[in-house]
């Protein structure tokens, strides 16, 4: 079996969220049992199960890879190593004060990489209660960093005007 290589930075290419990881690993499984009776070309088929950024990013990280363009079990193999790859991803639940865009998403995947040098799989709940901030559960640790925890700290009693 052939050893392959993802870098963290490369996961983030393909998926960022829990909504991502699961779309990305349905399109591989879909992919790797399409390609048993192929007809097309590999890249085709790639072409038709994920989308133009993340196709991109399939086919560059076959050719990092040394994947065999032409050869449907090579990139069989690969695809199902992507989707083990995902499903192995640590999972970061987080409650926010807004609907998070895309760059917003980036932002925190990037910080995540960069501060703890892992990919990871962010499950965004938005929560209007939290006024602002986030509260954040990781490896069955619970930080609560939002703007309601902080005003609920205050006493009022001591507060002079």
């Amino acid at each position: 079996m052939t050893a392959y290589t993802i870098i963290p930075s490369d996961m983030l290419g393909l998926v960022k969220t829990k909504q991502d990881a699961e779309e990305c690993i349905n399109a591989c499984v879909n992919l790797h049992a399409a390609l048993f009776s192929i007809k097309d070309s590999v890249e085709n088929k790639i072409d038709e199960y994920f989308s133009y950024g993340k196709k991109n990013k399939i086919l560059s990280l076959c050719r990092i890879n040394k994947i065999t363009m032409t050869s449907p079990e090579e990139v069989q193999h690969f695809v199902m190593y992507i989707k083990s790859e995902i499903e192995h991803l640590t999972v970061i639940n987080m409650s926010v004060a807004f609907e998070p865009n895309e760059k917003t998403i980036n932002m925190i995947s990037l910080w995540f990489l960069n501060n703890i040098n892992k990919a990871v799989l962010l499950d965004i709940v938005y929560d209007s209660k939290l006024i602002g901030g986030t509260i954040i559960t990781y490896n069955g640790k619970y930080k609560d960093y939002s703007l309601r925890k902080k005003l609920e700290n205050i006493d009022i009693n001591n507060i002079h005007v």
